[in-house]
């Protein structure tokens, strides 16, 4: 069935944010954080008719039940709609209640519908993260992987690697539909049809590395994931030669995650159908969180070139999204990101640790 009309921005203005810088000190560590370009979040309802529904009036007994609901938490009063008919009162409610919350600063208001509800307002929020790029860099488990002294490091490390790609929902860029992945198969294109270029055999030999070792990892994270197995991978670290305590600490974070979350991903934040098509492209979350190869200097700037030139062009960004129902009386505001302001800061932490592997040599003599 069809929803009631309605046209909100969550952000008040568009935000420039700043680009993923190429050529620096620490370029890999930078575009951890680099940002993704504008966030313009919408959302948009279409025309609400009453048409297929078997009982009108239920969908606005409804509605009013969480008008009641709404007003009440926020201490605003009730919308007069006396004489109008359905669905201009529910419009006009809607629109009351809008301006309202506008004017308290509070989370903008939606009618809202699921398996359990026709039309009943919801507050929603969004989860900022940050406009970041948050790709985990597989070359540095490569490297890892390489060193037999540190094969219990890269097992727990690869085991980190399978709850995200299978539980989170990280993207990887040898995956069939990745956005990471089409970015590398564009950069490829380009240097076979420029086989005069700069490093063109160096560039085309680390790719060819970048495809074998990824369909190799690939096929590990695709297996179904075991807590109990990290959980004796995680013991076997802490009994190897090779423990170090901020490893091992940065994997009991993610095992209290997995223990607490065990089947929640990132996309079980995003309520159907809330992100609209846009004309000018949307940031999706394969966007934005995935696996990438990072690797040389010179292969891994023309990547954040292109990722930042593409996505400086999209529109709005989509992220997670808690909504808070107005179904029942509500004591306060709560929306849960407990998932979410876990996840992120893990995923920057562990990707740090991953670059120090990377690109300090020590850890490879």
């Amino acid at each position: 069935m069809e929803t009631l009309p309605v046209i909100r921005k969550f952000y008040q203005q568009t935000r420039q944010g700043s680009r993923c810088r190429s050529g620096s000190g620490q370029h890999a560590g930078m575009c951890t954080a680099g940002a993704v370009g504008h966030g313009f979040l919408k959302h948009i309802f279409a025309p609400f008719t009453g048409y297929n529904l078997k009982n009108f009036r239920e969908a606005e007994a409804e509605f009013f039940r969480s008008v009641h609901n709404i007003c009440e938490m926020y201490g605003i009063p009730n919308p007069d709609v006396t004489g109008l008919p359905f669905p201009e009162n529910l419009h006009k409610a809607h629109a009351v209640i809008s301006k309202a919350l506008e004017l308290l600063n509070a989370p903008p208001c939606y009618i809202m519908q699921d398996d359990r509800h026709v039309a009943t307002l919801a507050t929603a929020k969004r989860y900022d993260t940050g406009h970041a790029l948050y790709y985990i860099p597989v070359h540095a488990l490569a490297r890892i992987g390489d060193c037999p002294g540190l094969k219990p490091l890269y097992e727990l490390l690869v085991f980190i690697c399978h709850y995200l790609y299978r539980v989170s929902g990280a993207e990887f860029y040898r995956d069939k539909y990745s956005y990471i992945g089409s970015v590398y198969d564009t950069l490829e294109d380009w240097m076979l049809n420029d086989n005069d270029g700069e490093c063109y055999d160096e560039l085309i030999a680390e790719i060819a590395g970048m495809k074998t070792f990824g369909d190799s990892l690939l096929q590990k994270l695709k297996l179904p994931f075991s807590k109990r197995a990290f959980d004796e991978s995680a013991d076997r670290f802490r009994e190897s030669e090779c423990y170090a305590a901020p490893a091992y600490e940065l994997a009991m974070e993610f095992e209290k995650l997995m223990a607490d979350y065990p089947k929640r991903s990132i996309y079980s934040s995003i309520p159907k159908e809330f992100y609209e098509w846009q004309e000018e492209g949307a940031i999706e979350i394969g966007h934005y969180l995935g696996f990438y190869w990072s690797g040389s200097e010179s292969l891994n700037d023309q990547f954040f070139d292109y990722v930042n030139n593409e996505l400086q062009e999209c529109s709005e960004q989509v992220e997670p999204i808690a909504l808070q129902w107005f179904d029942s009386p509500q004591k306060e505001q709560q929306f849960d990101f407990d998932y979410e302001g876990r996840l992120f800061p893990l995923l920057i932490e562990f990707n740090n640790f991953l670059y120090q592997y990377d690109y300090v040599n020590e850890h490879h003599q």
